[in-house]
């Protein structure tokens, strides 16, 4: 398990955890700086109701009505994300809005050892685009190898889809995770499934996504490295999909980048196309 039980990550988030706001055209973000996930995302252009056009539409929410969040860290040897808990990050303002005049954000969150390794968390999100770049900057500059995996994973309860979402004429919309894999260019899990049959596989190429009606959030690895996907339910009931990455080894005086895209908004099948194969799926 890449979280342990003992800090389940994603409780609501409690008085001394502190947040982040992002805003693009598109996106309202919130980042939870224990840890740097991310806690909500709004969807700008798409609100509530029709009767509330002007309170964009939660996919990813971190309160008593719903927990649904995106997280990634890194854990292993020198992994900062451990059992005892998370990295604290900091920043140098709790609030950043893409510009109009340009077309990137770029966020960085900044994290210390004692033993002289800085390590940067980096959101870069685009104009018009629900794809967000989440990395890690690495940077050793003591005189000892470094190394850890990085982990990114969707991690929901199993409330049932905001009730505006559902269907008409009785039919449930699919609720839960979704991946390709070798013999299935779509394979879906519903949160039964993954509590009886947890996934377990080895892919160079893939996503992982969490999928509801109308939305979904994923997320896609670079291409070309072997990476450990898993789904799993948590003893107290949450649904975790995600990947781990092999090992990150950065030597005395070197820097390394390693991280992964995170997707989260509409099914737009000609945008999830371009983004990895079968997403359009």
């Amino acid at each position: 398990e890449v979280i342990t039980e003992s800090k389940e990550i994603g409780s609501p988030v409690s008085s001394f955890s502190e947040t982040i706001a992002i805003e693009t055209d598109v996106l309202f973000l919130t980042i939870d700086l224990d840890g740097g996930d991310i806690t909500e995302a709004k969807l700008k252009k798409y609100p509530i109701s029709l009767e509330k056009l002007d309170q964009p539409f939660a996919l990813l929410e971190n309160n008593k009505r719903r927990i649904y969040v995106a997280q990634s860290g890194l854990t292993g040897k020198n992994g900062i994300d451990t059992r005892d808990g998370r990295a604290v990050f900091n920043t140098t303002s709790n609030r950043f809005v893409l510009d109009p005049s340009e077309n990137e954000l770029v966020i960085n969150l900044l994290w210390v050892t004692e033993n002289q390794v800085s390590i940067t968390k980096r959101f870069k999100l685009r104009r018009g685009d629900y794809l967000v770049d989440v990395e890690y900057l690495v940077e050793n500059l003591s005189d000892e190898v470094w190394e850890a995996q990085f982990f990114a994973q969707i991690k929901r309860d199993s409330s049932p889809q905001p009730a505006n979402d559902q269907g008409g004429m009785g039919l449930q919309p699919f609720l839960g995770a979704a991946t390709t894999l070798p013999d299935k260019r779509f394979a879906k899990f519903t949160f039964d499934d993954i509590a009886d049959e947890p996934l377990k596989l080895q892919s160079s190429e893939g996503w992982i996504a969490m999928v509801q009606h109308y939305f979904l959030s994923a997320w896609i690895p670079p291409r070309g490295q072997k990476y450990q996907y898993s789904t799993r339910q948590t003893s107290s009931g949450f649904n975790i999909a995600g990947f781990t990455s092999p090992t990150t080894i950065v030597g005395p005086g070197q820097t390394a980048t390693v991280g992964a895209k995170f997707y989260v908004g509409p099914k737009d099948q000609y945008r999830l196309e371009e983004i990895a194969p079968y997403l359009d799926l």
